[in-house]
């Protein structure tokens, strides 16, 4: 019988994977994979599979922490369980086969995906580090200027600032009226305990409100909204000049593809400041946008990017 079948530190082990939440592993940041697990679960998973029930939960949280002081199945109690291996026949992001291997075990992942062989095979396979962060900094210092500049904005202080993450939002034209909507589903950006930042509906201004509020007013247009109201959710959108209702699958078919979306605001670091903040996207922001994707069209044809269909025979999901 072993640890996991009797029991598991759920409580301690949920403190830990709060945090790896909010910031993840490098690792695993690699290249982005499909709902990934955290690595702190993934790795008390598998060293209570191999504990034997009686063992001690201080001996297994101090293995959790110091994996490399010992083998993934604790001491050599002469049953020959040095010799198992962990498969992982559906690896995706490999969390599986890379916390087993920081806990000295043995592996073997498998996937379908060549993606998710391509990237568990660059996580584990050794590396020249010194070789690695020359790469890096040759990069940084080529293209790396010519897309950090793409990502300068201002912050609302006036200051020279780096953009973080660009927010977007789809819209499409009403069926019966014609009306361009923006599928807002709520009107908040960030909810924190001290305050709460939303976005205007109307005019995409972004500013600070008391938590919970559920009647706010722009201060630039003085539109008065719900930041918990939209006018999209569970799959549906409501016209709000003639209150239409229509699916959104029924838009983008009768579009013939994707909707389209706008950039409405930026999160951004700015140094002077020294803190993160939130804006409106400006005149300056749009241009900058419309330069790269002037850019990449008209340098599309010679990138290597997949243009070949994805095979949709045998699947379960085409």
């Amino acid at each position: 019988m072993r640890y996991i079948e009797k029991a598991l530190p759920i409580e301690a082990l949920n403190i830990l994977a709060l945090r790896e939440g909010n910031s993840k592993r490098p690792i695993y940041r690699m290249h982005k994979w499909w709902a990934r697990r955290l690595g702190s679960v993934f790795r008390m998973l598998i060293l209570a599979a191999f504990a034997s029930a009686d063992s001690d939960a201080d001996e297994l949280w101090d293995r959790f922490y110091h994996g490399d002081r010992a083998t993934l199945w604790g001491k050599n109690d002469g049953s020959g369980v040095d010799g198992r291996v962990i498969l992982d026949p559906f690896m995706g992001g490999g969390t599986t086969l890379v916390e087993a291997l920081r806990l000295g075990g043995k592996v073997v992942g498998v996937d379908i995906n060549p993606v998710a062989w391509f990237i568990t095979k660059k996580e584990v396979e050794p590396v020249d580090l010194a070789a690695l962060d020359r790469a890096f900094a040759r990069l940084e210092a080529t293209v790396g200027v010519e897309i950090r500049r793409l990502y300068q904005t201002t912050c609302v202080n006036g200051h020279q600032a780096e953009i973080m993450y660009a927010f977007w939002i789809k819209t499409i034209p009403c069926a019966k009226c014609g009306t361009e909507i923006e599928l807002w589903p709520t009107a908040w950006i960030a909810r924190r305990k001290e305050r709460e930042f939303v976005v205007c509906p109307r005019c995409h201004l972004i500013f600070d409100v008391v938590p919970h509020s559920r009647t706010v007013v722009c201060p630039e247009c003085h539109l008065a909204f719900d930041p918990a109201r939209g006018v999209s959710g569970r799959g549906k959108y409501t016209c709000p000049h003639c209150g239409h209702v229509e699916t959104v699958l029924a838009g983008v078919k009768r579009l013939g593809g994707p909707l389209p979306v706008t950039m409405y605001g930026l999160e951004y670091y700015c140094p002077t400041c020294d803190r993160r903040g939130y804006k409106r996207a400006d005149e300056r922001d749009l241009a900058l946008l419309a330069q790269a994707e002037e850019r990449f069209e008209r340098e599309k044809e010679g990138l290597p990017f997949p243009r070949q269909a994805i095979p949709t025979a045998g699947r379960s999901d085409p």
